[in-house]
């Protein structure tokens, strides 16, 4: 019968043993790791991983036929582009029988004519009064906005003035409270002033 020099209990207690335990289970992990690592080495030319990129752009066909347009209409008196030619940048595509300069002179003066007719019509507008004949449909339908807006006011301004009078005499003969009268009197004078900034508005925007 073979005895311990030491008790059990200080054996299993004791650093050799924690030592050699610990080491075992370091060793197996290590092992797994390594092979693990291994494992994926040899699957990388096995594996397929799918990239793609986002990105904004615009999709246009091959085949797309795009239309260029003249800013100006005149008189083709040479065409050097036709139908199936490839075209690159800054390539002549036709002449026109006139004149660049001709084209700007006729797009000033149609200017200086859309500017006079802006003055004529905006000297009676910016003195309160309206032209016999508006020679500018622009100012012609913002003059009608105008009306019609100065005519519900006008309205809404009438209608208040009559609540507040009525509500007023009843006041005055002490039959409703003053915060009552009060919502009468705000919501009239609400309104003039609403018909005032309307009117400085109109003389601003000319």
């Amino acid at each position: 019968m073979e005895k311990n020099i030491l008790p059990e209990g200080w054996i299993e207690d004791s650093l050799e043993n924690f030592l050699y335990h610990r080491i075992t289970k370091s060793q197996i992990i290590y092992i797994i790791v390594i092979l693990s690592v291994a494992l994926g080495i040899c699957l990388l030319p096995f594996i397929y991983v799918d990239i793609s990129v986002e990105s904004i752009g615009i999709v246009r066909p091959q085949a797309e036929r795009s239309s260029i347009i003249s800013p100006i209409t005149e008189i083709v008196d040479k065409v050097f582009i036709h139908e199936g030619d490839t075209v690159r940048k800054g390539k002549a595509i036709l002449c026109f029988r006139t004149k660049n300069d001709d084209a700007k002179i006729s797009y000033q003066q149609e200017q200086v004519s859309e500017t006079k007719k802006q003055y004529h019509d905006l000297q009676y507008l910016a003195r309160g009064q309206k032209p016999i004949s508006f020679e500018t449909t622009q100012r012609a339908q913002e003059y009608q906005d105008f009306l019609s807006r100065k005519a519900q006011i006008q309205t809404s301004i009438q209608q208040c003035k009559t609540e507040w009078l009525r509500n007023k005499n009843l006041y005055d003969e002490k039959l409703i409270s003053e915060e009552e009268y009060n919502k009468y009197l705000y919501q009239y004078e609400d309104k003039e002033k609403e018909y005032e900034v309307l009117i400085q508005n109109q003389l601003t925007t000319l």
